[in-house]
């Protein structure tokens, strides 16, 4: 004889574990190697011209200094909004929300920005902090008002013009004699070739570059499940930093800058990373096959000061999401609003004079050293 309410019993234990494991029973393991499906994601996301975005950034930092006295210092900040990468539309709405504290003084900070292509626009909605270092009487003269910041032309130009297309060549139409029978010649529609400036190409260039550099970085990339990421179903990986290969990044880096590390630079550097550990995740969309998720972890147990007097120790996270690809974005220019000019103050950015091609040719990448 049947047990009606042990069917039921089984029945609702089974249906409730299908629900709390979420999409992983419905969805396929990737049929691709954690390293392709990393290369495809970036790859296709940097063929998306528009979405949503989501940052999260926190920080904690606990030390003391050389007399014993406690140095913490925690951090909290969020950001959302959407943004398009389209250089003929360029567009960016931004919140920012965030808050630190630094032993017993306590920050925080509620802006908001706008971008085109011309300006960056913002808004500071609230910014509190010891008076000593922010005083109200400052902090109510910029509260609540729209700030405009031009974007110097010599910025703007040059990337523009590298990833608008080119356009078609534009041909005369043949002249016909007077009296002579029309002739309309047929012309077999030519491909659509991109060519060295084509946006598409140089985003994807873009993309190539930034795999090739992130994937220097990490080992031990394993696939890990599937989760729903801005309504997608979503491949989810982790991997670990190589700390051999970060090592010679940051010496590397500092011969760049002109500085050759010391045998005890080599030593505090070896010790700093024994203390490190590090943990990137990633979700790549099963449709499509888009990164639209990355977190990572950073831990460092045990952090020196250049002295070797004061010490602490860390944990750093940092989480961006990206969703509704695709949407229209566009940025609306706040009315009345002020202008400041930043890179004025800053030495006369907006002189073509001090970016142009020469200087921009100045500009130099560090070099990354090829991993072992």
């Amino acid at each position: 004889m049947i047990n009606t309410k042990k069917v039921l019993a089984i029945g609702m234990v089974t249906a409730l574990a299908i629900g709390l494991s979420g999409c992983t029973w419905f969805s396929p393991k990737p049929t691709k190697d954690p390293m392709t499906m990393l290369q495809a994601g970036v790859t296709n996301l940097a063929s998306k011209m528009s979405g949503e975005y989501q940052v999260k950034f926190d920080a904690t930092l606990l030390g003391k200094d050389a007399d014993g006295k406690a140095q913490n210092v925690t951090i909290d900040l969020a950001a959302n909004g959407d943004a398009t990468s389209d250089p003929l539309v360029l567009a960016l709405n931004s919140k920012i929300k965030g808050t630190m504290s630094v032993n017993q003084d306590k920050y925080s900070l509620d802006t908001e920005l706008r971008a085109n292509k011309q300006s960056v626009f913002a808004i500071l909605n609230g910014l509190t902090g010891p008076a000593a270092e922010i005083p109200k009487e400052y902090v109510a003269q910029a509260l609540g008002k729209w700030w405009k910041i031009p974007l110097p032309a010599a910025l703007v130009k040059p990337y523009i013009d590298s990833l608008s297309p080119t356009p078609a060549p534009v041909v005369a139409a043949p002249v016909v004699a007077p009296g002579a029978k029309k002739v309309v010649p047929v012309v077999p529609a030519a491909p659509v070739v991109a060519d060295s400036s084509d946006s598409t190409v140089q985003r994807l260039k873009g993309a190539e570059n930034i795999f090739k550099n992130v994937s220097g970085y990490v080992k031990n990339v394993t696939y890990d499940g599937s989760d729903t990421i801005g309504g997608l179903n979503s491949y989810r990986y982790v991997a670990d930093l190589d700390a051999a290969y970060l090592k010679d990044f940051m010496i590397q880096y500092n011969k760049d800058k002109g500085t050759e590390p010391t045998p005890e630079d080599l030593v505090k550097l070896d010790d700093f990373l024994t203390h490190f550990t590090s943990r990137l995740t990633f979700w790549v969309s099963v449709e499509g096959e888009v990164l639209n998720k990355f977190s990572l972890i950073l831990k460092m147990d045990k952090i020196l000061s250049d002295d070797g007097k004061s010490s602490g120790k860390g944990e750093v996270n940092f989480t961006m999401s990206f969703m509704n690809f695709g949407k229209a974005v566009t940025t609306v220019e706040p009315t009345g609003a002020t202008e400041f000019d930043l890179f004025g103050m800053l030495g006369g950015l907006a002189g073509e004079e001090t970016l142009g091609a020469d200087a921009a040719a100045g500009i130099v990448a560090p070099v990354v050293p090829p991993k072992k």
